[in-house]
């Protein structure tokens, strides 16, 4: 009977004493224990050597290369308008017509004014010809003749005023007929026919803005704007337009000039790229991001950048060597794509690196190889 009254205390105890081993156990593991007969499976890559551009982003803004706000030089009522608002227009096209009766009554009383004058000077030179006659045979008096040369001067004054009236009167008549003054594209009309127009009227009849070329405005903060004019000294530096997202590109110019005055406000400074835009893709005051390439690294190595992890010591990634993987740190430089470039002691082109099955490694842990992508492909 005592026995069977101690058995489930045993038993209790037993199980006791092995919970307990089995918590020590636990507790006592070292983080980097690892079962060594089981190699972590990765997936690498070599490290690539090649040429990396580098690049600074930017928000910019597109401004037409011109604008011309489009204005009558007369004054009088718009007889009728000729363009349509967004009408791309050349240089030259009807855009507007001004009522042109009054001028041309008034050249017609100016070509009267200057065939009546003409008619007298002729007159009076016949005049003076026969005065000449008379003054050598002695029937008049020099002072006669003088008298005739001068009314003869005085008749020419007067045509030459009249022909530059009736000349003046032809460029006003002229002024009635609004051309544009240059390719571009029609902005919304300011007036309408019907209504009086003048020169001194703020915002004219309409405004073009130049397509091709035009340019982007952009700004960066004055740390990176010596980077810039390093590249400048270097040659031309180009720029190329991305839609606002920075997925698309758009167009591909050059840099084209440098403000030379520091935003106090932000720390930025103003730069203006030229870009050729036969297809008018880049819309007057359109957002576009700005790409400004300023150097290229020669040779660099290069890692996808799926093999780059980041440390409370910085950036580092794992090599592969011998069957296992070595903590390797790393300074991370500029990226292209999938690819980043990196600096380190000790590492060449074609050194394998780990770019899958990354999250369970530590150093100087055994690894398997499952696979090797290519030079310069991104893990996925």
């Amino acid at each position: 009977m005592k026995n069977k009254r101690w058995r489930p205390w045993v038993l209790t105890v037993v199980i006791l004493l092995a919970a307990g081993v089995a918590i020590l156990l636990i507790v006592h593991r070292q983080p980097g224990d690892t079962d060594t007969s089981k190699p972590l499976v990765v997936r690498t890559a070599p490290i690539a050597a090649g040429d990396v551009p580098v690049y600074l982003d930017a928000v910019g803004t597109v401004t037409p290369f011109s604008t011309v706000t489009v204005r009558t030089q007369v004054q009088g009522t718009l007889a009728s308008v000729a363009f349509k608002e967004g009408q791309v227009v050349r240089k030259g096209d009807l855009l507007a017509t001004i009522d042109d009766r009054a001028l041309r009554a008034q050249l017609d009383t100016a070509e009267g004014a200057l065939a009546r004058d003409r008619a007298q000077l002729a007159n009076a030179r016949r005049d003076l010809a026969r005065m000449q006659a008379m003054v050598d045979i002695g029937s008049a008096s020099r002072q006669q003749l003088d008298s005739q040369d001068t009314a003869v001067r005085q008749a020419e004054g007067v045509v030459k005023s009249d022909a530059g009236s009736v000349e003046n009167l032809r460029v006003q008549l002229g002024y009635t007929r609004i051309v544009a003054p240059m390719d571009g594209v029609a902005g919304l009309r300011a007036v309408d026919a019907g209504n009086l127009v003048s020169p001194s009227d703020a915002d004219g009849v309409v405004t073009l803005t130049s397509l091709s070329p035009t340019t982007v405005k952009f700004a960066l903060p004055i740390d990176q704007v010596s980077q810039v004019v390093d590249a400048r000294g270097e040659g031309a530096v180009d720029v190329e337009a991305f839609d606002r997202d920075g997925g698309k590109s758009l167009a591909k110019g050059g840099l084209e000039a440098i403000d030379n005055r520091v935003d106090q406000d932000t720390g930025t400074v103003m730069l203006r790229a030229r870009f050729d835009d036969p297809n008018g893709v880049l819309f007057p005051n359109r957002f576009v991001s700005a790409r400004i390439h300023v150097q290229t690294l020669r040779g660099a190595m290069t890692v996808p950048l799926a093999a780059i992890r980041h440390g409370s010591d910085g950036a580092y990634m794992f090599v592969v060597r011998d069957g296992k993987a070595h903590l390797q740190a790393v300074t991370l430089g500029p990226t292209q794509g999938e690819q980043g470039a990196i600096s380190a002691k000790g590492l060449a082109a074609g050194t394998q690196v780990a770019v899958e099955g990354i999250d369970a490694l530590e150093d100087g842990v055994d690894v398997r190889v499952a696979g090797q992508l290519p030079a310069g492909q991104q893990a996925r």
